[in-house]
C-alpha cells in the first residue's frame, strides 16, 4: 500500500512508498516478484487506478471499498470507456477486509493474498461479462 496517493487518482512515485514497498517496485525485477497494490477507492476512476499502477510494474490491483457494504459483488466498470489499454488483473474488496488488510500491514505483520480469478473471454482478446 501507498503512504501517500492511496487511492492512485496520481502518478506513482518511489516517495510513495515506504522503504520497503518502494524497493519492491522500484528496485527488483518485476518479472521474479508478483507486486500486489491496494489502492482505496474514491477520487478517480478506477481505469485511472489501475493504468497508474500499471506504469510502474504492478500486476495486480485490489481496490478497497470506502462504503461499508454487505452486497454479494462488488462490481467495478469502466464508466469513462478508456480501459482498452489495461494488461492487468484488478478487483474490489469490501472494505471491512480492506481494513484487517491494513491491520495486518501496521502490525508489521506478512500479509499473503491469494487471488484466484476465472476468466471467460470470445476470442478477441477482451474479457466479456453478462449482468443478470
Amino acid at each position: 500500500m501507498p503512504i501517500s496517493n492511496k487511492n492512485g487518482c496520481k502518478e506513482f512515485k518511489e516517495s510513495n512508498f515506504d522503504e520497503a514497498g518502494s524497493e519492491q517496485i522500484f528496485h527488483t525485477d518485476v518479472y521474479l516478484v508478483s507486486t500486489v497494490l491496494m489502492l482505496d477507492r474514491g477520487q478517480c476512476t478506477f481505469v485511472e487506478k489501475v493504468r497508474n499502477a500499471q506504469k510502474i510494474g504492478v500486476k495486480f490491483v485490489v481496490i478497497a471499498d470506502n462504503i461499508l457494504e454487505e452486497s454479494e459483488d462488488l462490481i467495478m466498470t469502466d464508466s469513462s470507456g478508456n480501459g482498452e489499454t489495461i494488461t492487468i488483473s484488478s478487483m474490489m474488496i469490501r472494505k471491512k477486509d480492506a481494513e484487517l488488510i491494513e491491520k495486518s500491514i501496521a502490525d508489521k505483520n506478512k500479509v499473503i493474498v491469494k487471488i484466484d480469478l476465472e476468466f471467460a473471454h470470445n476470442g478477441n482478446g477482451k474479457v466479456d461479462i453478462d449482468f443478470w
